[in-house]
């Protein structure tokens, strides 16, 4: 199975995407490195980032994308807009942003709902999105309008038991089986979570 990276490519080739120099961003940045097409220096961290994030409507142009899932009638992809902190959709050609506002890690109505480093995405038989939020090393659910912290305690570390006392060590790539349960892969701690909703 090729990881979720490897499949970024596939996804902007299908919706014709015109795409900045995404080698560019994330690369580190100053005087003496600027950044290419696309991109500008954030100052702060030293590291280049997209000048502008993408808006909603056409499929014309994107930012970097760190995961992917289909929805529930295989109709719409679901993607991580890492740069812009947020989850888009794209469905018959149209993008639109299903939850994120910002940096920062803040539960609530997905247009205020804040998402650190976002990387895997994974959605149910009845549309609720997952996401694995690796900052706070927690994941969040996307359901009826609202963003909520469903496992993990917001620090890392490494423990087991009812979901909202759990740790991770890191919370990356994630999977859902026929069943409902949906798998995490604990990066730093090189294990493999199963969460049951």
């Amino acid at each position: 199975m090729l990881p979720i990276r490897a499949l970024t490519p596939l996804l902007l080739l299908a919706v014709s995407c015109s795409v900045p120099d995404l080698d560019t961003f994330g690369r580190r940045c100053g005087t003496v490195a600027p950044c290419g097409p696309g991109a500008r220096c954030d100052t702060t961290r030293n590291i280049c980032v997209a000048t502008s994030p993408i808006s909603d409507g056409s499929v014309n142009c994107t930012t970097v994308l760190e995961g992917i899932a289909l929805g529930p009638q295989g109709k719409a992809v679901y993607v991580i807009d890492q740069m812009n902190h947020n989850i888009r959709k794209i469905e018959a050609g149209n993008v639109t942003t299903v939850a994120g506002n910002g940096k920062g890690y803040k539960d609530g109505p997905v247009a205020t709902a804040k998402f650190e480093t976002l990387r895997g995405v994974v959605v149910d038989k009845a549309g609720a999105v997952y996401v694995s939020d690796n900052s706070p090393k927690v994941l969040r659910k996307i359901s009826g309008g609202v963003v909520s912290t469903v496992a993990g305690v917001g620090t890392p570390g490494y423990l087991n038991g009812e979901a909202l006392k759990a740790a991770f060590t890191g919370v990356w790539g994630l999977a859902r089986d026929a069943s409902g349960l949906i798998y995490v892969s604990d990066g730093i701690g090189q294990y493999i979570r199963k969460y049951q909703p």
